[in-house]
């Protein structure tokens, strides 16, 4: 399926609107976006490709937590089977770790927002070469 192209400069502002929202309002804006842009098959399209992005990188944010709290739980119990001491160092470093993994995911989307929103402007289409 060929994607649509923006019949105007309206459509343009319209296409990029969803990828700023992004940068404010990950997953909820473009999805309240692809609700309200039924009228823009351009602007449309460009909301839901914001929107797949946002989940995609939703998913890996989870998966990073998840992995992260399992590691944690894994290691509470560890200590309080076999009466250790806290890995104070090692969760400290676990934890700065995941951090920087949380706020390197929102630069990337902020870039990656910032970046298809000038595309859109420019008339071309998001998720193409």
């Amino acid at each position: 399926m060929n994607a649509p192209l923006p019949t105007n400069q309206h459509d343009r502002l319209l296409g990029a609107a969803p990828h700023v929202a992004s940068i404010f309002f990950p997953i909820l804006g473009p999805a309240v976006a692809v609700l309200v842009l039924l009228q823009s098959p351009f602007g449309k399209h460009n909301a839901v490709q914001s929107l797949k992005g946002d989940l995609k990188l939703f998913a890996i944010t989870a998966t990073i937590i998840v992995i992260s709290l399992s590691a944690s739980i894994y290691s509470a119990i560890q200590v309080i089977q076999n009466g250790q001491e806290i890995d104070w160092i090692g969760m400290i470093v676990k934890s700065v770790v995941v951090w920087l993994l949380l706020a390197l995911f929102g630069l990337v989307n902020t870039i990656t927002s910032i970046i298809s929103a000038v595309r859109a402007l420019n008339a071309r289409v998001a998720g193409s070469g």
